[in-house]
């Protein structure tokens, strides 16, 4: 099978058991989400995204950003320290190229 490049690895579905990496979940929460639609953005199944989303909370990568106006849920956004840990995260994975 044959993935184009303007559609990259991360439209295809992860396999079961495959944790998401904290950089996905950091770079899909530029704008307010919530864990249900980073899991729809990376096309994974939430107890992949589960441990790596909780990690990112407890460790204030993540902030409130309000509810969501259509269900109420919570949402969250980058922090101010999860905006350095994702440019932390790029410049390593630019210097091992």
């Amino acid at each position: 099978m044959s993935v184009s490049r303007a559609r990259g690895p991360e439209h295809l579905r992860r396999p079961k058991g495959v944790a998401v990496t904290l950089r996905a979940v950091l770079e899909s929460s530029k704008r307010p989400t919530r864990l249900e639609l980073v899991c729809w953005v990376l096309n994974v199944d939430e107890p992949q995204a589960q441990r790596t989303w909780e990690f990112a909370l407890h460790n204030g990568l993540l902030e409130p950003a309000g509810s969501d106006a259509a269900t109420g849920a919570p949402m969250f956004k980058l922090s101010e320290r999860g905006q350095l840990a994702l440019r932390q995260l790029r410049r390593r994975r630019s210097a091992t190229r």
